[in-house]
């Protein structure tokens, strides 16, 4: 079987996922896939600790198209934090900083109506 060779964003790709791996269950990591209908997003869409993280991955040296800052921009906006990287080392950073913060989650309440 012929392996395809990777692409550069594809190893920043991958070296993401396994950043992410190390978290575990803490963490939740949607990587969409766009297929031209609805509304385009970023690569990676992550929940750590109630913090909002969406990360765009790029080979070195390359930096987000002009609709990727866009959205990067919006979710800063909304106070989320909105990584463009081409290596892991940024998001790694981000994780561990977040991991130390005493974030004070809002406790879930569950109601249930009869």
């Amino acid at each position: 079987m012929v392996q395809a060779m990777k692409t550069p964003e594809g190893t920043t790709k991958d070296d993401i996922k396994d950043v992410l791996k190390e978290y575990g269950d803490e963490l939740y990591a949607f990587w969409p896939v766009q297929s031209g209908y609805g509304s385009r997003t970023i690569d990676c869409l992550i929940c750590f600790r109630g913090q909002f993280i969406a990360v765009e991955a790029k080979r070195k040296g390359a930096r987000a198209r002009k609709f990727q800052e866009r959205i990067l921009d919006q979710i800063r906006e909304a106070n989320g934090h909105a990584l463009c990287i081409d290596s892991a080392d940024e998001l790694k950073d981000t994780l561990d900083y977040i991991a130390k913060c005493e974030i004070k989650l809002i406790p879930r309440t569950y109601i249930v109506t009869v």
